[in-house]
């Protein structure tokens, strides 16, 4: 494993008009539906996937945002993943709406909500010569008229990298890999200037890791791995001073994971690679302290799949891989009170590289992803 000093340690079609309607429905159906969904999982029952429209080009590696009026952007994810489309929760269709990403085709990139209503979507990796490379893309998109826009472009080309949207509204990007290896770089993007400044280093190298927004404001930068050596280092950034700290390393290293700010302010990181092996246990962080405890095992170890939290502090994790690309069909829920992990459902075929969204009603829409060998069109509602 890698320490946090970098040595080696064995240890809609839509007008205005239509869109405030859409708005208006979707919160009207949300108290009907949500108690009804949120009273199913917390009693425990195997709850069913059920088909939903299918996206209108296949996707994996694509973001799916929520926006403010209810309705998701899908975009990215393959190589004709240049076109973006909404989904409509009412009706569940999805439609093509407005132009083409400005970046071209691109996939595992981040997108990210802006207050304004605007979705940022940065870097990730583009087609060049029949291989995905990091690409260095800063784009968004405008809902109001389905719009796509370049800004400036990233300083560094990145894949495997993190981006958060700080609480002053700049975006912090650490991390990942390019054109200069492994980094412990990290920028800052101002939206009301559309420029790029780089921040003070990382202690350590990280790619594949995550980065979560704490209650303080300060951001928890945890893990990463090159899929054989992973990092138990875990650091914070301080947007006030723009330092990086080190904080306790976790319990197990790992990269390729995903994490959770919980509704109690803690970080509960699930599943990934444990120098080269996946890894089943559970390791969450308490800001206040500082530290780390180990939590329940998962039933079945994974990368490539989702975590969402439930409107009732539950969280839900869906599909994945094993390090071999054999898809898991498996859904567990994490109960916070308890510690402890359960199965509550099964996809009907498993799936990864996926989205999953919480929508407005409670239900879950989980989106392409991987299939078999092929990215896949197909939609599901939990």
């Amino acid at each position: 494993m890698i320490t946090c000093d970098g040595s080696q340690s064995n240890h809609l079609t839509r007008d205005t008009g239509r869109r405030a309607r859409v708005n208006t429905r979707v919160l009207s159906l949300s108290a009907l539906t949500f108690s009804a969904v949120a009273l199913l999982a917390d009693n425990g029952s195997m709850m069913p996937f059920v088909d939903t429209g299918s996206l209108i080009v296949v996707r994996s590696g694509h973001s799916a945002t929520l926006l403010k009026d209810g309705t998701v952007l899908a975009a990215g994810g393959g190589t004709s993943s240049s076109r973006t489309e909404i989904y409509n929760p009412l009706s569940g269709t999805w439609t093509m709406y407005g132009n083409n990403m400005t970046s071209g085709p691109i996939k595992n990139h981040t997108a990210i909500l802006l207050s304004n209503g605007k979705v940022l979507v940065m870097g990730g990796q583009h087609l060049l010569d029949g291989v995905y490379v990091p690409c260095a893309a800063n784009i968004f998109y405008n809902p109001s008229d389905g719009t796509w826009k370049s800004l400036l472009a990233m300083l560094y080309q990145k894949g495997g990298y993190s981006a958060t949207l700080l609480q002053d509204q700049r975006v912090l990007t650490t991390g990942g890999y390019g054109s200069f290896g492994v980094g412990r770089f990290s920028q800052l993007f101002i939206l009301s200037t559309d420029k790029w400044a780089m921040t003070s280093a990382l202690n350590t190298d990280h790619n594949k890791h995550t980065a979560s927004l704490l209650g303080n404001g300060k951001v928890l930068v945890v893990g990463g791995t090159d899929d054989t050596t992973s990092s138990a280092c875990a650091e914070l950034f301080d947007p006030a001073s723009e330092l990086w700290t080190i904080t306790g390393s976790m319990s197990f290293p790992r990269g390729a994971h995903t994490a959770m700010v919980l509704q109690n302010g803690k970080v509960l990181l699930m599943g990934g690679i444990n120098n080269g092996a996946l890894e089943t246990n559970t390791d969450e962080y308490d800001p206040d302290a500082g530290t780390w405890t180990a939590m329940g095992a998962m039933h079945a170890g994974r990368i490539g799949h989702t975590s969402t939290l439930l409107p009732n502090g539950k969280v839900l994790v869906i599909g994945g891989c094993d390090t071999s690309s054999n898809a898991v069909s498996s859904v567990e829920l994490f109960d916070p009170a308890a510690g402890t992990w359960s199965v509550v459902s099964t996809l009907p075929t498993g799936r990864y590289q996926h989205t999953a969204t919480l929508l407005t009603n409670g239900l879950v829409l989980v989106s392409g992803g991987t299939i078999g060998a092929n990215a896949s069109s197909g939609c599901l509602l939990y």
